[in-house]
């Protein structure tokens, strides 16, 4: 994604743009401003397609570090048995395939930043290893004796519920605790539907250009207008693959209806909101929407009420506290001031 100015909901000094007019998103932007400026570790939490890799590239971005390394490693895509030797490296003959010394990605991102995006994944039996380098500043290779110095800025990400896996043995909590230096929540897409038009336009304008449009703006631009009936649709969506699935249906469209100047309702994925074709929502879907709003409002109020303790809130609510982080995921609520 380009950059996009303030008008658009994105910042001029966000790259690439968080967008959104949301007030959770708004503080978000600021809070990453200010996090970027410091070394301490960024924990980054929420659903898969929320945007937290644009979050993890910012915080390098913006800080003094963004003259160096951004090393990017995705715990779920590297196979468990390579873990080790990726992360921290290994000696020429240390194990059956190692033919040369090989520098591990803390070493290559020694100056710089090191996402370690879906943590939770990491195995149990390394995660030892990475609390002694957010501790101690140093790393050993496989095979070697001698531990080297590293200066790294950790930002992590996960889509999972990682004091959950504290609770279940899962994940070390010493580590969970030194990895929340800051701690970010981006709220699911369906929990800031008022960003959604901003976004789809932005998606659409970006595959435009891809495609050799003229832009937007000018005459025979290559970015076709939202009908509100289509509109209605993008809308309605619960979008569980959150940003990135509404940034893929916009370059769908285009890709399938080259040259429209209007994207209606029938040329979207047929699974993308209700049958009505801009019409009454049907009464299940206002009732979900209204019994969304009142939990939202009676979390909040019991949050405040209890100094943002999420234990004595949820026995307020009458449901246990892993029942109220769950909620909390879910409707992208980020609590202020302490947690409890």
């Amino acid at each position: 994604c380009s950059p996009c100015g303030e008008e658009h909901g994105g910042g001029d000094d966000l790259s690439p743009p968080l967008l959104g007019g949301s007030p959770h998103i708004g503080e978000l932007r600021s809070t990453i401003r200010k996090a970027a400026r410091s070394s301490i570790p960024l924990l980054i939490e929420g659903e898969s397609g929320t945007g937290k890799e644009v979050l993890a590239r910012n915080a390098h971005g913006l800080g003094p570090r963004s003259g160096r390394p951004l090393v990017i490693l995705n715990c779920l895509e590297m196979p468990r048995s390579l873990m080790q030797s990726e992360l921290f490296g290994h000696l020429k003959g240390s194990f059956t395939g190692a033919s040369r010394d090989r520098a591990g990605l803390v070493e290559s991102a020694s100056g710089g930043t090191l996402f370690l995006d879906e943590i939770g994944e990491m195995p149990r039996s390394l995660q030892a290893a990475l609390l002694r380098v957010l501790q101690e500043k140093e790393v050993r290779r496989i095979g070697e004796s001698r531990r080297r110095s590293v200066d790294v800025r950790f930002v992590f990400a996960t889509n999972s519920d990682l004091e959950t896996l504290v609770e279940r043995g899962r994940f070390r909590q010493d580590l969970f605790y030194r990895m929340c230096g800051v701690r970010l929540l981006i709220p699911p897409l369906r929990a800031r539907r008022e960003d959604i038009p901003l976004l789809a336009g932005h998606f659409l304008r970006l595959a435009a250009g891809d495609r050799g449009g003229n832009g937007a703006d000018e005459p025979g631009g290559g970015a076709p207008h939202i009908t509100a009936r289509a509109m209605n649709r993008l809308m309605s969506h619960d979008w569980p693959g959150n940003v990135r699935e509404l940034k893929h249906e916009m370059e769908r469209v285009l890709a399938l209806y080259p040259g429209e100047r209007h994207i209606r309702p029938e040329m979207l994925s047929p699974r993308i909101g209700d049958r009505n074709d801009g019409g009454p929502r049907p009464e299940r879907e206002t009732m979900q929407r209204a019994v969304r709003r009142l939990e939202i409002g009676l979390i909040e109020t019991a949050l405040e009420r209890f100094g943002n303790n999420r234990t004595r809130a949820a026995a307020h609510l009458g449901i246990t506290r892993q029942g109220l982080l769950k909620k909390l995921k879910r409707y992208g609520i980020a609590p202020r001031g302490r947690e409890g």
